[in-house]
């Protein structure tokens, strides 16, 4: 098996490269499932991936500092399985928990840094309707599912002025994905909308901040990627020439094994 997991840290992603030889004859998409934590979700983007003479998927949602296994579903033209492959497993390590990584799930380019301060996650909150009836001299219940955490303190601190306008930019947006380490009570990747933002910075000079925020659990948005951190302009910034592209990788493949960044 030559198919290779390739682990970055900071930001936390997983680079997965698939080679001809590791999928099954006949491939033309696969899908590939993260599990982690006893949880299993379609990668984003990696449902019926092209896969005809290999593959390569980056994960911009890869928890950390718990094992991640990822399962790559092969299928053919018609669309009929043709098994799985072995699986690519590896854990992001996260020597300080208090690290809390904050992003856009369809803009992985925003993808920022910052410490928990105290108060993050204390109190976390879940609610279901309960209804209840007196029959005769007993009262009893009928209870619906158990909600998604309901605000969540997200208290953080942002140390240098590169952090805190990232920040501030992220926040702005719909929806993020917070990701935490253990032993940190809460889910691995928490998505959540933040509905008021209370920034207080911290001196006159702008580089950190102090964010009073609290969150409301959603699911994951189910959009692919919209803005790739990899895109036709990294290329020609590379390379001067289609000439030199070509000179660097043999084939279309090899340049999505390893792009220019």
């Amino acid at each position: 098996m030559t198919a290779t997991i390739t682990l970055h840290a900071s930001p936390p992603s997983a680079h997965l490269v698939w080679e001809a030889a590791d999928l099954p004859a006949g491939t033309h998409t696969i899908t590939v499932t993260r599990t982690a934590d006893g949880l299993s979700y379609v990668v984003r983007g990696a449902s019926a991936l092209f896969a005809d003479g290999g593959a390569v998927l980056d994960d911009y949602e890869i928890p950390v500092g718990v094992v991640v296994s990822y399962v790559a579903e092969a299928f053919d033209s018609d669309g009929i399985s043709l098994g799985a492959v072995a699986a690519l497993t590896g854990t992001i390590a996260a020597p300080d928990p208090k690290i809390v990584w904050i992003s856009d799930p369809t803009n992985p380019n925003l993808t920022v840094s910052a410490t928990a301060e105290v108060g993050f996650s204390a109190g976390l909150s879940r609610k279901r309707a309960v209804q209840t009836y007196q029959v005769g001299d007993r009262v009893v219940a009928l209870l619906g599912p158990i909600g998604k955490l309901a605000g969540v303190p997200l208290r953080l601190v942002s140390l240098t002025a590169a952090s805190t306008a990232s920040l501030d930019v992220l926040l702005r947006q719909t929806a993020v994905l917070i990701r935490t380490a253990p032993p940190m009570r809460l889910p691995r990747l928490l998505y959540v909308v933040v509905p008021t933002v209370t920034e207080n910075p911290l001196g006159w000079d702008g580089e950190s901040s102090l964010w009073d925020l609290s969150g409301d659990e959603i699911d994951a948005t189910t959009l692919d990627i919209l803005i790739p951190v990899v895109t036709w302009q990294n290329i020609i910034d590379t390379f001067p020439t289609w000439a030199d592209v070509e000179a660097a990788y043999a084939t279309w493949f090899d340049l999505l094994k390893n792009p220019p960044v």
